[in-house]
């Protein structure tokens, strides 16, 4: 007997969420040239896993090819996040580590 993990309207779909999970991992493997393993590393570890865990959106009802897009919008947000923060610390746009940690533990009486 297996253990239900994922369902919709009162409905096992464990088998279809795995078979998904593995579609997706095949396209990351396919696209990026990367170990089947590297490739479900990569999805366990992102915001696109989690909102396809929350099987009551029927993201999980969508292509692979469709959530790897999503998936890599995700890694493109993450980018522009990243070198926006590298832009601004090359200007000289950002606070010490030290001065950081300093207001949080006063704010929060640590």
């Amino acid at each position: 007997m297996s253990n239900v993990i994922y369902t919709f309207n009162g409905k096992d779909i464990t088998m279809n969420m795995c078979i998904q999970i593995r579609a997706v991992a095949n396209v990351l493997m396919e696209r990026l040239h990367i170990s089947f393993e590297e490739a479900l590393m990569l999805f366990y570890h992102s915001e696109t896993y989690k909102t396809l865990q929350n099987t009551e959106n029927t993201f999980w009802a969508e292509s692979a090819e469709f959530i790897v897009d999503r998936y890599f919008e995700e890694c493109d947000q993450k980018y522009e996040k990243l070198k926006k923060s590298r832009e601004h610390a090359a200007q000289g746009m950002f606070r010490d580590a030290d001065e950081v940690s300093h207001d949080m533990r006063a704010k929060y009486g640590l």
